[in-house]
Formats: C-alpha cells, sequence, structure tokens
C-alpha cells in the first residue's frame, strides 16, 4: 500500500465518506446511523461538506458547508426557496481538516490491523484488491488511535476488511467491533470510502461570487 495522502494529492479530486452504525442490542435496539461525506478538489482548495452529498450532473455545488482556502461559509435558508452561503464560525473539523484527516488515518490505520489478501472484488466497474483481518486483537477495536466509543473499550470481536486500488491507495476500510455490555450485544459498524478520484468537481455555489466578507448564491428551488 503506497502513500495515502501523496496519491490521492496527485490528482486532487475525491469524494470521502464516512457511515456509522451502532446496535446496543434487544434492549436498545439501533441508532440511526450517521453519515458525512466531504467532496474535495485539493489543486483549487475548494471542499464541500455534508450529510450526503449528491453531486449535480456531476458537478459538487451545493451542501451544508462550503470551503474555500481557509474560509469556511455556512449554508443559509432564505425565502422563497433562496440560498446563501455566510462565513461561518468553525469549532468543529473544517472540510479540508476533515479530509486531511480521513487521508491519512485510513493508511496509518490499516497497518494496525492483521490484515491478509483475500482475493478481489469489483465495485461500480473498478476492481480492488481485499485484504481482510478475522480475529483483530482484544481491545483495538476499530479505533487504534486510542478513542474508542465508551462502549467498546473492553472489544472481545473486531473484524476489518479493506479495499486497495491498483495504485495501492486504500479506497474502502470497513471495521466492524462488538462486545457483551450488560448482557447485550453491543456492535458497531464503521465504513469509511474514498472514491470518485480524479473525477470529483467542486465548485463555489455560484462562480465568481465570492467576497472577502461573504459569498452569497441565489439558487431557486434547490433545497
Amino acid at each position: 500500500m503506497r502513500n495515502h495522502s501523496r496519491t490521492l494529492e496527485s490528482t486532487g479530486q475525491f469524494v470521502f465518506r464516512e457511515f456509522k452504525h451502532v446496535f446496543r442490542g434487544e434492549s436498545d435496539g439501533d441508532r440511526l446511523p450517521t453519515v458525512r461525506t466531504v467532496a474535495a478538489d485539493t489543486r483549487d482548495d475548494r471542499y464541500w461538506s455534508g450529510r450526503e452529498l449528491e453531486a449535480a450532473n456531476g458537478v459538487y455545488d451545493r451542501g451544508r458547508r462550503y470551503q474555500a482556502g481557509a474560509t469556511v461559509y455556512e449554508r443559509v435558508d432564505g425565502g422563497n426557496g433562496s440560498v446563501q452561503y455566510r462565513p461561518a464560525n468553525e469549532t468543529g473539523l473544517t472540510p479540508r481538516e476533515t479530509v486531511t484527516w480521513a487521508v491519512r488515518n485510513l493508511s496509518e490505520w490499516t497497518t494496525q490491523y492483521p490484515l491478509e489478501r483475500n482475493g478481489t472484488t469489483t465495485e461500480q466497474g473498478v476492481e480492488f484488491t481485499r485484504y481482510a483481518a478475522a480475529s483483530v486483537p482484544a481491545g483495538i477495536g476499530c479505533w487504534p488511535d486510542g478513542r474508542p466509543t465508551p462502549e467498546l473499550r473492553r472489544t472481545d470481536t473486531t473484524q476489518a476488511t479493506a479495499l486497495v486500488d491498483s495504485q495501492g491507495v486504500v479506497r474502502q476500510f470497513e471495521c466492524v467491533s462488538g462486545v457483551l455490555n450488560t448482557g447485550n450485544r453491543y456492535t458497531e459498524r464503521i465504513v469509511w470510502t474514498i472514491d470518485e478520484v480524479g473525477t470529483a468537481t467542486v465548485r463555489p455555489p455560484a462562480a465568481d461570487s465570492q467576497s472577502e466578507s461573504e459569498l452569497t448564491a441565489t439558487v431557486t428551488g434547490r433545497r
């Protein structure tokens, strides 16, 4: 597996998706899955983020937050279907920081698991080499950097799978951890995916509408 960040930086364009699903046992049931998506063009330093981004005619030009350079803009819905993007006060990771975090960790985390080659698979017309670890040492879970969900600090089962493209880049990493907690089986499934490499087109919400104080886009009918 090659240097993840260097290979992706050379292409510049990709989409990162994170899917997380928690099951707390029969007594508490499922939590709704959480999803976050970031479309990135690192060459132009543009990023869109949101729960589930969708491209319009192959172009990402809408979402909850937009980042251009060091400035992050947040979507504000107005009346009559109008939309504005205004500078936001960031309290968490910016869209750019999110993709940097994802690329670095996807590459580094795979080295923490006893992954072995497990055949090939084809996803959306692209062939990947599959690596799997059916039995991960207790306590690693899906957060080998030491930040597990509290309920999984005593992980007793973990399964991990990675899909690697022809360039040696980890394009998907899936991890399922579980622990018997107060009589219930607690499980957590996380899937990190990087796709649309070299094809994701990231544009501002309105061409040439950025100013020093505000970026505004009136986009009738977009919700």
